[in-house]
């Protein structure tokens, strides 16, 4: 399945979307600099090419076909505000189901989303419905504990169907 269907197959199911550095065939990331901190995580930033990431994101099916025909190996950024979801980001390589089972003991309410992907590092981003008016940031990263973010509605995840240096991005079973 081309990253072109995947991005219209998102946007068919509500996700406003954005292109994404890729990986290039030597594992370095398509920005083609050197210390890149983010490899194939980051927005592609190019004219024409949502130039200020995330707040370019679009749900226009004809947008999507003219930036995946112009650059076809793009991952797949969601910008979570335009989505109207608030993204759970639990990376494993820093004890984060740790701390998200320590979340949910200490406060039962919280669901287990039933919307879930399983990140390039095996870690796992949980979907959630924003609530209308009420406004999260990514600015709450790292304040719920190790390894456990949110991006919420100034923020974006690379959608399943992306790659990254680890591995693929796909939706959980």
């Amino acid at each position: 399945m081309t990253l072109l269907v995947v991005a219209l197959a998102l946007v068919a199911r509500g996700f406003a979307v954005f292109p994404c550095n890729s990986l290039l065939a030597n594992g370095k990331c398509s920005c083609r600099q050197a210390d890149c901190k983010s490899p194939a995580k980051h927005p592609l930033g190019l004219p024409g090419a949502a130039p200020h990431g995330w707040k370019d994101a679009s749900t226009d099916p004809d947008q999507i076909k003219k930036w995946w025909k112009r650059w076809p190996n793009a991952n797949i950024g969601i910008a979570c505000g335009a989505s109207a979801v608030i993204v759970i980001d639990i990376d494993v390589e820093h004890a984060g189901e740790e701390t998200w089972a320590q979340i949910k003991r200490d406060n039962p309410t919280i669901r287990e989303s039933a919307v879930q992907a399983i990140t390039q590092s095996g870690g796992r981003h949980l979907y959630y419905a924003a609530v209308p008016g009420v406004n999260i940031t990514d600015g709450v990263a790292g304040r719920l504990g190790a390894g456990v973010d949110v991006r919420g509605s100034d923020g974006y995840v690379i959608a399943p169907g992306s790659r990254g240096l680890k591995g693929d991005y796909r939706w959980a079973q």
